[in-house]
């Protein structure tokens, strides 16, 4: 897991992204030069640490945080073999099945998990290695794994599963979608509901310790959401 640096000038980010793969060539001021994700031209990927942006000068492709990070993390993927799934599922203490199709990737000794926003885009990132706490990456925002479900057209009104961690989200969607429970699963960071709940207004101490059923239209739900989708970094 690489280490947190200064957030004010990216480089949480860019340090993010060389640890998930992406190649540096070299650094001038405030600009550091990598391989570009989309084309693999060497040194042509020009990623300003102040703006948090870049571009490739061979493709023409324009990156925020999250579009360079994306091809990166679907690598990993490629890294996940099954022993390393069952691996994980031994470890959490369930079906290597509740894993399958989540886009999790293994890098460096450690699980990457995605996770998407409301438009099913990538959000953010977390890290977790067995015997470790699942943290961000840094540079990545605090968010809700299963947001996506939100704009569900099959499931406009169906009650919110509100689980203490992404892994328990995990488990639970799995099994909602084995038994056709009409329902969105959404999960907090991991390992408790924690701070953000309690500083919505809403008092946690009636809540499961894995997962409750809460009402898609509570007010400290949509302020919760939202508090999430405001530390977005675009």
């Amino acid at each position: 897991m690489p280490e947190k640096r200064e957030e004010s000038n990216g480089s949480d980010l860019v340090a993010s992204a060389e640890f998930l793969g992406l190649r540096f060539t070299k650094r001038i001021g405030s600009k550091r030069f990598y391989t570009c994700v989309e084309c693999g031209a060497r040194g042509r990927l020009h990623w300003d640490l102040a703006r948090n942006t870049g571009h490739c000068k061979e493709c023409d492709t324009a990156f925020g945080p999250m579009q360079l990070l994306k091809p990166l993390v679907d690598k990993t993927g490629q890294a996940l073999t099954a022993d390393r799934l069952k691996a994980l599922a031994d470890h959490i203490g369930v079906l290597p099945e509740v894993f399958e199709g989540r886009g999790l990737g293994f890098q460096r000794g450690g699980y990457v998990v995605p996770i998407l926003d409301q438009e099913g885009e990538l959000g953010s990132l977390r890290w977790c290695k067995p015997g470790c706490l699942i943290e961000y990456f840094p540079g990545c925002p605090r968010m809700m794994w299963g947001l996506e479900g939100l704009r569900d057209k099959d499931r406009p009104d169906a009650p919110i599963l509100l689980c203490d961690s992404e892994f328990n989200a995990m488990a639970v969607d799995f099994s909602r979608t084995k038994n056709g429970v009409h329902a969105v699963v959404l999960g907090m960071p991991g390992p408790s509901l924690g701070d953000l709940v309690i500083a919505s207004g809403y008092d946690p101490t009636s809540l499961p310790a894995v997962v409750t059923a809460v009402d898609r239209n509570a007010k400290w739900l949509s302020q919760l959401i939202d508090s999430y989708q405001s530390h977005r970094r675009n």
